[in-house]
């Protein structure tokens, strides 16, 4: 009789077990992410805060998961068989660039037709944030830009109570600026 609950403690151990396996497994695919239509993110940022262009996920584009955060567009872990696909239909929107985690520029595409151009995401385990250019790309990266922005604005000091030193400018308008580096 002990033998049998022992057997029996064992089968009931191993259904516990597996039961807790296929509710991971079930979580899990629960994440995962395949568009079954295009689907259009609103408002993605490009050059810094100035512009926002709508992108789209294609159809069958599939990855672990996708986010929009105040107006940056991440997709992570893009599926190595369907792929993952991302084009644009603005006009302003002159390529499709993507960024790996150190913002290097992975993969970039001409939106040289806008609504049917798209950029093919990495399949490499990742996660990548895509954006809109107003620059056209050449060879997998930005084409080089010779034309320095403008100088910002209205720029001005301050010192809060902390004495830490604060400063505040307005970014100049140049269609192609991406962001400004204080060093």
């Amino acid at each position: 009789m002990k033998k049998a609950q022992f057997i029996r403690k064992i089968l009931i151990s191993l259904f516990t077990i597996a039961a807790i396996a296929n509710q991971n497994i079930l979580f899990a695919a629960t994440t995962d992410f395949t568009a079954s239509e295009n689907i259009t993110i609103l408002d993605v940022i490009f050059n810094g805060s100035v512009v926002t262009a709508n992108l789209i996920i294609l159809n069958g584009s599939s990855a672990e998961s996708w986010t929009i955060d105040s107006g940056v567009f991440t997709v992570t872990n893009p599926d190595s068989t369907n792929t993952f696909k991302v084009g644009s239909t603005n006009t302003d929107a002159r390529s499709i660039v993507v960024l790996d985690t150190d913002s290097n520029i992975v993969e970039c595409a001409v939106n040289d037709t806008p609504g049917t151009s798209y950029v093919t995401l990495p399949i490499t385990a990742a996660t990548y944030t895509v954006k809109p250019s107003a620059t056209n790309c050449q060879s997998g990266s930005q084409s080089s830009d010779s034309t320095p922005p403008a100088v910002p604005s209205n720029i001005e000091l301050s010192v809060n109570s902390d004495n830490q030193v604060m400063i505040t400018w307005t970014d100049p308008t140049d269609g192609d600026l991406e962001k400004i580096e204080i060093l």
